[in-house]
């Protein structure tokens, strides 16, 4: 052939890859000169020319040698044009990489912008998160700490009251409201008995063996929830002064409160805040880190160009 081995892709004549082995290649020329050779298609024509083509390109690349010399001057006249020819092996083309241009001054300055905003979005959170801590620290030294009785709306009247050796107050069941001759808030005496101060009764008629009396609050509740305590021997009675009605209380369960020394009636639950500060920390730093961040990777797209 008077073509110069740089102008034609032998590999794709033979319909190989540029890796093909020795006997890949000489089945895919076994294949074609099948269909293409002169006995069967005549000395002219198409096919004939075809089939110079296919014999050429099997010569070549059937040969280690001449295999070797065909790949570099590929390559050469590759990297004289500035392309990558088709038909080399991947690991031994040459490619351009792409250029990604730098980023445009305004886009530097919003992403330095962002930066910035988010170190003091960071800062001022943390600031927040230890005024916040400080306050609340600062609220339960005024406080001194209580029991409460949680009640979460049960049918019928209860009496909330606080007797020898129990802990905190406890609910009395009295029947149906319509039936009880006092109010929400009232007074009444509760009789129980003195060797078990959780076995109580209320009423005229009570047997003896209730032997000993205490001062009760009248408690009800039509939904919703409320927490008994009892500063001294006086029991009192809060709505439920957790953030979410009724939220994680049961009827009867006990309540840890904070309550104010010179308010009884100004009471808090006396929560635990480990968890919240570390997601709190969490964010700030999130924050406070993402910002330099950014400002380096702004700065270095702005000032050259990235390569992939």
């Amino acid at each position: 052939m008077t073509r110069d081995w740089a102008t034609i892709d032998f590999y794709a004549v033979l319909g190989v890859a540029p890796g093909a082995d020795a006997d890949t290649i000489s089945d895919a020329f076994r294949a074609r000169a099948k269909q293409m050779h002169p006995d069967v298609v005549g000395d002219v024509g198409p096919l004939a020319e075809r089939f110079k083509e296919v014999t050429a390109a099997y010569e070549v690349l059937s040969d280690p040698q001449r295999r070797r010399d065909y790949d570099a001057s590929r390559r050469a006249a590759s990297a004289d044009a500035g392309t990558v020819p088709t038909g080399l092996p991947a690991r031994a083309a040459q490619r351009p990489r792409a250029i990604q241009p730098a980023w445009s001054g305004r886009r530097v300055r919003w992403v330095v912008a962002a930066g910035l905003v988010s170190v003091l979005l960071g800062v001022a959170f943390a600031v927040f998160i230890v005024v916040l801590n400080d306050r609340e620290a600062a609220d339960r030294a005024r406080r001194v700490p209580i029991a409460g009785t949680a009640a979460v709306g049960k049918p019928g009247v209860r009496l909330a009251y606080l007797a020898p050796g129990l802990d905190r107050p406890y609910l009395a069941a009295v029947g149906e409201v319509g039936a009880f001759p006092a109010a929400p808030g009232d007074t009444v005496t509760l009789r129980y008995v003195a060797s078990n101060p959780l076995e109580v009764a209320y009423g005229v008629d009570v047997p003896a063996r209730f032997d000993a009396s205490v001062e009760a609050l009248v408690v009800t509740t039509d939904g919703g929830a409320v927490v008994v305590f009892a500063v001294g021997d006086r029991p009192y009675v809060v709505a439920d002064p957790t953030s979410t009605r009724g939220a994680g209380l049961s009827d009867g369960a006990a309540v840890p409160m904070l309550a104010r020394a010179d308010d009884p009636t100004d009471v808090v639950v006396a929560e635990q805040h480990g968890a919240r500060n570390v997601a709190f920390w969490i964010v700030a730093i999130k924050l406070i880190v993402a910002g330099p961040l950014l400002v380096w990777f702004a700065r270095v797209r702005g000032s050259s160009s990235a390569t992939r």
